[in-house]
């Protein structure tokens, strides 16, 4: 039970906006077809306000929308989680801005939506710490036992490097997690309690308390994302070896690893990147810098995408996007789409933005042998039967990269190779998908190297 049950969020119109603890705003609906944002005056007249969006400047002027504006839309969950919410919050997915009060006080990034009532006061918050009496520990144990469970280097038993055991937990406690006894995967949902979090895969969000080394599915507070088995086979061991192979190859990733627990099988663990220890950092995905709705996170370009990176970050962080793009291809990542390119906050919270690390990189070819897209939205207006050419001109012609950088891209190709091959016989996956995997990869990697 919590503090939101017996709430009707479909009569409710109003909430509060926060950029990390300071209200800032307020978002309304006034009819059906008409949503409304506007900075709190005293807020926008402060020297330096941050903008909550790229897309919302800040201003006195009322944000008018005949849809939820695209920004909170694209905070409402997805998939797996968006099905547990309209179960268990009797909330139709259809009806954003309820959904959207429902869960939005705890979202990815720097923005927290606080429901009113019908007063206009705030509704106290969902408490759902895991501490009840349902849930039982289990302990975390590593599915290697050679190989580091985070970077996938040799370790002697399996262990996680001091290095990386550091980043991901912070502690040497034996690590545990507080499941639901019956069915563990309910545990996941507890993130709907006042929690969002995107992407259409199986996941929840858990609070990590080092002091005493447990894992608590609570979206208050959360400090690492959790991805179990999905409804395709061996996700969270695909996902695993891909970003270890971004690792390995340089890439800015989050910590990470693959973990075993008893009755649930494998589990791949993500420690949240806007989440510091000063505050909640700003996070923008393509769709909501292109003012786009979730559900048409495919109908857009990586032409798009571009113009948003070098509109918000640096020339750096161009660069990066066209190397992450020939990665994806590499291995295989059909679902590149608006979503999964994002922009963070520097730490010092100036609103100031960069690429955020990568996240969502796993090999979609695959589970879906029959994939129609080779990396999720076109480039120049193709999404399959991609060459080495078409990235170039890509590169050249949108992206203006210098003839030296690209070069030097597609010079890393038979390192990233070796890598691959070095890489994914150390992972979890069955030896058929190994042998898929390997053969996917380096498909695509001659593919690249045909002029």
């Amino acid at each position: 039970m919590t503090q939101y049950d017996g709430i009707h969020f479909h009569t409710l119109t109003q909430a509060h906006i926060y950029l990390r603890e300071e209200l800032v705003g307020q978002l309304s609906k006034r009819n059906s077809n008409e949503y409304v944002f506007t900075y709190f005056s005293e807020y926008a007249a402060k020297k330096n306000a941050i903008s909550i969006s790229k897309s919302l400047p800040v201003t006195t002027h009322e944000y008018i929308s005949k849809v939820l504006h695209p920004f909170f839309d694209n905070l409402i969950l997805e998939g797996w989680l968006l099905h547990q919410a309209e179960k268990q919050l009797h909330i139709d997915a259809k009806s954003r801005f309820a959904m959207l009060l429902a869960v939005g006080r705890n979202t990815i990034g720097a923005v927290s939506i606080v429901p009113l009532d019908h007063g206009g006061a705030e509704i106290a918050p969902t408490i759902d710490d895991g501490t009840e009496d349902s849930v039982v520990k289990y302990n975390l144990s590593t599915p290697f036992s050679r190989y580091c469970c985070s970077c996938l280097m040799p370790s002697k038993n399996g262990d996680l490097h001091a290095k990386c055991l550091k980043l991901l937990w912070g502690t040497t406690r034996q690590l545990s997690i507080y499941l639901d006894p019956i069915n563990p995967l309910q545990s996941f949902s507890r993130t709907i309690h006042g929690g969002s979090i995107s992407g259409a895969q199986r996941k929840g969000l858990f609070r990590f308390d080092s002091r005493q080394g447990h894992l608590m599915p609570t979206a208050t507070g959360s400090t690492h994302i959790l991805k179990p088995e999905g409804d395709f086979p061996e996700l969270p061991a695909n996902e695993h070896v891909t970003m270890a192979i971004a690792h390995r190859l340089k890439f800015d990733t989050p910590p990470l690893a693959l973990v075993r627990v008893e009755n649930l099988g494998l589990i791949y663990i993500i420690k949240r990147f806007d989440t510091t220890a000063a505050g909640k950092l700003l996070k923008e995905d393509a769709a909501q810098l292109l003012r786009v709705p979730s559900e048409e996170k495919y109908s857009l370009s990586n032409e798009q995408v571009a113009k948003v990176i070098e509109t918000y970050t640096t020339k750096l962080d161009l660069n990066e996007f066209f190397r992450r793009l020939i990665f994806c291809f590499c291995t295989g990542n059909g679902d590149m789409h608006l979503k999964n390119w994002a922009i963070l906050e520097y730490p010092k919270m100036n609103g100031s933005m960069h690429l955020s690390p990568c996240y969502d990189f796993l090999n979609t070819r695959l589970p879906l042998s029959q994939e129609q897209t080779d990396i999720g939205l076109p480039l120049l207006g193709k999404s399959r039967k991609l060459q080495g050419s078409y990235f170039r001109k890509f590169a050249l012609t949108t992206l203006k990269l210098p003839p030296q950088f690209i070069d030097s891209v597609f010079a890393e190709l038979p390192l990233w190779q070796t890598v691959i091959e070095e890489m994914i016989p150390r992972s979890a996956l069955q030896p058929k998908s190994q042998e898929r995997y390997l053969e996917i990869a380096t498909a695509r990697l001659n593919d690249l190297l045909e002029q």
